[in-house]
């Protein structure tokens, strides 16, 4: 980069003017850093660290925790957002993870994988939660607090854990279970309360073996931790080569 600085400082001065372009600046900023376009994406199963999203989200933690506690009751919305630290986890993540996430972010898609338990005889699909259901679902939760029809902490996250179940079990044992539709909420028609229509599936999981509901939930976690680790490390691990900067 000196020389060429050097070139154009002396042409400068006979024609009293100085031109510099990106290419001039960062040509020799860092002679050992590769082209990141030559760069080789990563490739078979890597180990990254779980990322403090994943670890913190306080109802993917909650619906797992047989006993919460009172603060569950008082959380604030910062407390909904940044949760409670837990030790950093490392996941694996392969090929089979990595690319259809990367389909799914390109495409603005739901990111969807499959998953099998107890030999295969219990399997299924996850896919990824949005905010809209995951408000839905804490607004649902919290109108039964103030129907004082939850009285317990474990009860509330039994709710929760099927009301996450509702929303993330996209099929479970060949039973196609559609998105959260809107209306997300309650609505109120003359007199009427109208519950939204994904309560019936959240019901179903409320009506299985608690076996079986915290196996598949089990899953979840695992799928979720990778969701997010992949979200975070993408950049860093270099999941699909930049572009030519132009």
């Amino acid at each position: 980069m000196a020389d060429i600085l050097k070139a154009k400082l002396e042409k400068a001065k006979q024609s009293g003017s100085l031109a510099l372009s990106s290419a001039d600046v960062i040509a020799d900023v860092n002679p050992e850093q590769k082209d990141p376009a030559t760069v080789t994406p990563v490739t078979g199963p890597v180990k990254v660290p779980v990322p403090e999203e994943a670890q913190k989200d306080v109802i993917m933690n909650t619906a797992a925790d047989g006993d919460p506690g009172k603060a569950l009751f008082n959380a604030t919305a910062q407390d909904i957002v940044s949760g409670t630290p837990l030790d950093q986890l490392m996941i694996e993540i392969t090929d089979d993870d990595r690319n259809p996430f990367i389909d799914a972010i390109v495409n603005n898609a739901r990111y969807v994988r499959t998953f099998s338990l107890y030999g295969g005889r219990l399997t299924g699909k996850f896919r990824s939660r949005t905010q809209s259901e995951s408000m839905a679902v804490l607004a649902h939760l919290n109108m039964l607090l103030r129907r004082k029809e939850i009285v317990e902490q474990l009860q509330y996250a039994t709710l929760l854990r099927a009301a996450v179940l509702a929303a993330q079990v996209a099929e479970f044992n060949d039973v196609v279970y559609p998105e959260l539709m809107v209306p997300l909420y309650w609505m109120r028609k003359d007199k009427d309360d109208i519950k939204p229509k994904w309560i019936d599936q959240m019901d179903d999981w409320m009506s299985k073996q608690d076996a079986i509901v915290t196996a598949v939930y089990d899953e979840l976690q695992i799928f979720e931790r990778k969701y997010w680790s992949m979200t975070r490390s993408a950049p860093e691990s270099n999941f699909w080569p930049p572009a030519q900067s132009t």
